[in-house]
């Protein structure tokens, strides 16, 4: 057992290797300089938060051409506008402020006019400042960090300094102090950065200055203790820099501060990122206010040391694409934020089914479904043991979830079956290796499970197996991509294609590879997305693509399609977050979006992805081909998912006379429910006839597909197809057709 847990210990650590080395491609961010006609003139080391309720920022005092004041602003989004207050505190700089939102109230707290450091606490309503009168207070001190944490309805105050450099905590509850004495804290400092991280309910601080001079650690503050964090980078050690977090981006911003004082930097939980705006920051920033917009999403930044009567804002340059990633917020889900699960989604059902996974180093054995707007927990009789890093694919023909091996404190290889109300352990005769991180996809061509790869024992694997309903197959095959696990899988159903890419080897992997049901072939696009594992990737059956999302290494907030011969990177109009991995992907066929769950980033958070406005829709109608056999010639076809079309009627055209050749409308996508392969027999075909399918519709209309490629049977050598038609052997297939064509009709005159 030794030899197995070093080889996993190996696999996290090439993992953590390859995250550092391969950084994620992050979105495209800019500074943008406001033109406000108003504006609070010159000043640096000012007070600034975020009034939610108002939606409006405010500013308090500052230093203003080298002299403290008292003055209150507020900024509406355009311009600002200077407040007359009845009460305020008095004129000061460098001290702390933040925005309680449970109580709509600013807090204010200490700072120093040059002499004199203050230890009183304020509160702004947005009309006026109230003093505080308290029997317990932190000491007097400037450049004190403080923010808000939602979680637990506190303001958090650290560090500072006055008659010396302090490292202490304390939490304001909007009656009185309390301080903190935590066993681990972060070192004596004044000049930090603090930012409250609310979809992790985290306090972030970092840097500062403190006894020894410029600090450059990052620390986090769960509610009750801090926690020093190891990113593998870091800004350079500095102070009088600003931060703040972006709840739609989900990153803590920090702006400007030391030399290198028009930097921008973002954490997303685990490292830092410098990033590199379209346009940057001026330079010379530091000592600014910089707070979160929540309602313009953006991040407003006011004054400092350098173009202190400048508003700026720092945004994502919207996606060009016209698609784009969509957070739900149902009423129940999965409690425990979970990475690592099996995903897949019942057709039959119109739901996906979610099972076991990683939770808080804990793992799982619960059935959850999701039915497009809430979570349900299931309580089957039998299931599956907890485990994590499962294997499970949706068989259509037979309608039962499929799930494979995993692992929990050992590799696993047994199957099971869900039939949408309980798990059903089946007993093979021919069992693939125990693993976890294996993928099983759903082949409904050929009407079975394939499975690739994995981890196993002290190894990985890349071998073939295949389920009919039944029993394992192990496939033997001459050519096959690498050992790997971690890696995607995905059907493509209108080229009949089992599709892989990535996965983890010695290092990230970033080839891809079809398989047809009897040989893997490597491919050789021309752009491909960069190396990686625990992506997801799932295929559209209604528009013809496959989407991959996300994993660990190059591309954790990435999105990109793959078409059957070149994969592009899509741009969504909102792009995921950063940082997710081990997720679950599934296609809605009903919906026609994809839905993301959970993950390594944002666990227990629903995704969904799909088309605003003017994309680009595959026809409900694809592969339509007119076989000539000795029988007579067969149509073809096959039919997305479309809940508009109710049936078909195939129709030949020729010698001036329209035949249907179906007596009753083929039950169409609407009425079935998923996509559907067909096929219509013409026994008397007629030379030089044209066949089309006609689709119709809910609404009454038809929508005319055709005329089909004629081509020959098995008996003749077969045309050859790709993605966008036919292929090389078209000339010499269609003559062959044509011959065969000729010849029936020439045995049926006779």
């Amino acid at each position: 057992m030794a030899d197995r847990l070093s080889f996993r210990a190996t696999k996290a650590a090439l993992l953590a290797l390859f995250a550092f080395v391969c950084p994620a491609r992050a979105d495209t961010v800019t500074w943008t300089k406001l033109s406000p006609t108003s504006n609070p003139g010159s000043r640096m080391s000012h007070g600034m938060a975020f009034r939610t309720a108002s939606t409006k920022a405010v500013v308090f005092g500052g230093t203003v051409n080298g002299s403290t004041v008292n003055d209150t602003w507020e900024w509406n989004g355009t311009n600002w506008t200077s407040m007359n207050p009845t009460s305020k505190p008095s004129t000061r700089s460098s001290m702390g402020m933040a925005y309680n939102a449970s109580r709509d109230q600013v807090v204010l707290f200490g700072g120093n006019t040059g002499t004199t450091f203050f230890a009183d606490t304020w509160e702004w309503n947005g009309t006026d400042w109230t003093s505080k009168t308290l029997s317990a207070s932190p000491g007097e001190r400037n450049y004190a960090g403080m923010v808000y944490d939602t979680s637990h309805n506190v303001i958090v105050l650290f560090g500072g300094t006055g008659n010396s450099y302090y490292n202490d905590t304390w939490l304001w509850d909007g009656s009185s102090w309390s301080s903190q004495n935590p066993a681990t804290k972060p070192a004596s400092r004044w000049g930090h950065g603090l930012a409250y991280d609310i979809n992790r309910s985290r306090t972030v601080l970092w840097g500062g200055s403190g006894n020894n001079g410029n600090l450059s650690d990052t620390w986090e503050w769960d509610g009750t203790s801090w926690t020093s964090m190891s990113p593998s980078s870091s800004p350079s050690s500095h102070n009088s820099m600003a931060m703040t977090y972006d709840s739609n981006r989900r990153v803590t911003v920090m702006a400007g501060g030391g030399t290198d004082n028009n930097q921008t930097w973002e954490w997303n939980g685990t490292n830092w990122s410098s990033r590199s705006p379209t346009t940057p920051l001026s330079p010379g920033r530091s000592n600014h206010g910089m707070v979160y917009d929540p309602s313009g999403q953006r991040v407003l930044l006011s004054g400092g040391t350098s173009g202190s009567t400048e508003t700026w804002t720092y945004t994502r340059v919207v996606g060009t694409d016209p698609a784009t990633w969509q957070l739900y917020s149902p009423s129940s889900y999965p409690t425990s934020g979970r990475q690592s699960f099996g995903m897949a989604y019942q057709i039959s059902a119109q739901k996906t089914v979610l099972f076991g996974g990683m939770s808080n180093g804990s793992r799982l054995s619960e059935t959850w479904e999701w039915n497009g707007t809430n979570w349900t927990s299931r309580s089957p009789t039998n299931s599956p043991s907890s485990r994590s890093d499962v294997a499970m694919a949706y068989d259509t023909s037979r309608q039962v979830a499929v799930l494979f091996g995993g692992y929990n404190n050992t590799w696993l290889g047994d199957t099971w079956e869900w039939n949408g109300t309980d798990w059903s352990s089946k007993s093979p005769t021919n069992l693939p290796a125990s693993r976890n991180y294996g993928m099983l996809v759903y082949d409904s061509s050929r009407k079975q499970i394939v499975m690739f790869g994995g981890a196993g024992g002290s190894s990985n694997l890349n071998d073939t197996w295949l389920w009919n309903g039944t029993d394992w197959s192990s496939q033997t095959v001459s050519t096959k991509p690498a050992s790997r696990w971690g890696h995607m899988l995905a059907y493509d159903s209108s080229r009949n294609r089992t599709v892989l890419f990535g996965g983890q080897s010695s290092f990230n992997l970033n080839d891809t590879w079809e398989w047809d049901g009897t040989s893997w072939t490597s491919l050789s696009p021309a752009t491909s997305p960069g190396g990686r594992n625990g992506a997801a990737m799932a295929y559209d059956t209604n528009n013809h693509l496959t989407l991959l999302a996300g994993g660990s290494g190059s591309g954790s907030g990435e999105t990109w399609q793959w078409n059957g011969t070149n994969w592009s990177s899509k741009d969504p109009l909102t792009a995921l977050d950063p940082g997710r991995m081990n997720h679950g992907l599934v296609f809605d066929t009903v919906g026609n979006k994809f839905w993301l769950f959970g993950g390594g980033s944002g666990s227990t958070e629903t995704w969904d992805y799909h088309c605003t406005s003017g994309c680009a829709t595959a026809p409900t109608v694809y592969d339509l081909r007119a076989l000539v056999d000795y029988e007579g010639l067969l149509v073809r076809w096959k039919a997305a998912y479309d809940p508009g079309t109710v049936g078909f009627d195939v129709v030949r055209e020729g010698n001036g006379e329209r035949t249907k050749l179906n007596p009753a409308p083929l039950r169409g996508p609407a009425l079935s429910g998923k996509e559907m392969s067909y096929e219509a027999r013409d026994r008397a075909p007629l030379l030089g006839a044209s066949y089309f399918v006609e689709a119709l519709q809910l609404n009454g209309t038809v929508v005319r597909y055709g005329p089909a490629v004629v081509e020959a049977a098995s008996w003749v050598p077969r045309t050859t197809f790709s993605a966008c038609g036919l292929g090389r052997s078209r000339s010499a297939g269609g003559l062959l057709a044509l011959a065969a064509l000729v010849l029936l009709w020439a045995r049926r005159r006779s």
